[in-house]
């Protein structure tokens, strides 16, 4: 686990609730990789898994993060996706803040002052990041302004919308993050279909009953035998 997301001193110790939940919750995806795919269904599979976009296209037009081939072992690993290369330096800022994201960026280490054009910010707020990065653009050098408490730094409200609408539109809105608590994998029948709603035309007719097309009252014995056994 830990090498997947790469927390693992979070997750190798005695981990708390709340905690590893808080974490997962604002992940960034780097790579996804599937280690290897066995299936024994006389069909190929799509499968699709929460977090992970579906990019891989069925000849019906439907997409998934992967299709398994029918009655075939596939022993060596798969990347179902990972993130463009292009993404590297806004990946690199996300990991520094990785408990912000749109929702939050507004408020979270932020201290609103009701009816003043001000506002005070924690030391380690990402909007003083981008504005020490930029001192030279700006002509001025945030980390000499004066400290409040030894902890927050006083911003006019107005550097603050212009620093949270750059980092929505340059950082956060290109490297999105996924709550992985919501983790899941579902196989599916390519195309959706429904099992319970075959016929004659249907890939799983004609593939497993060749000598009852017609038979429609061996069809359904042969399928219901079919579906009643155990596929890994």
């Amino acid at each position: 686990m830990s090498h997947v997301f790469g927390i693992s001193n979070i997750f190798e110790s005695t981990p708390i609730v709340g905690t590893t939940t808080a974490v997962l919750a604002n992940s960034v995806l780097h790579r996804m990789t599937v280690l290897g795919t066995k299936n024994d269904f006389p069909l190929n599979l799509g499968v699709t898994m929460a977090c992970v976009p579906s990019e891989e296209t069925a000849k019906i037009d439907h997409k998934y993060a992967l299709i398994t081939i029918a009655s075939t072992h596939q022993p060596n690993p798969t990347v179902v996706f990972e993130a463009e290369a292009s993404s590297n330096e806004d990946l690199t800022w996300r990991n520094k803040f990785s408990t912000y994201n749109s929702a939050n960026l507004d408020s979270e280490g932020v201290l609103q002052v009701a009816g003043q054009p001000y506002l005070f910010v924690s030391q380690s707020y990402p909007v003083i990041e981008l504005l020490r990065d930029n001192a030279e653009h700006l002509n001025t050098d945030i980390l000499q302004q004066p400290l409040i408490d030894g902890e927050q730094y006083k911003l006019t409200k107005q550097v603050m919308g212009t620093c949270c609408a750059t980092l929505r539109t340059k950082l956060l809105n290109k490297v999105s993050t996924c709550d992985l608590n919501n983790f899941s994998v579902q196989i599916h029948s390519l195309g959706n279909k429904d099992w319970n709603n075959l016929t004659a035309n249907d890939e799983i007719v004609w593939r497993n009953c060749p000598d009852s097309p017609d038979n429609e009252e061996l069809i359904n014995a042969h399928l219901q035998n079919l579906m009643k056994r155990h596929f890994s």
